[in-house]
């Protein structure tokens, strides 16, 4: 019956590294896709500025 608890405990612990590594995972997608969009305005904006100096 020990075996059980031991076995189930260290499942339960499993868990508990996989959610942080998850929410560790959600963080860097969410940091990545604001990166993402920084960086589309910024090309946005440069291609403007270029438009503009070409006209």
């Amino acid at each position: 019956m020990n075996c059980f608890f031991v076995f189930f405990n260290d499942l339960i612990d499993q868990l508990s590294e996989s959610g942080k590594s998850v929410h560790e995972l959600e963080k860097s997608r969410k940091r990545a896709e604001l990166e993402k969009e920084e960086l589309q305005a910024a090309l946005e904006d440069a291609e403007a500025t270029l438009e503009q100096e070409e006209a």
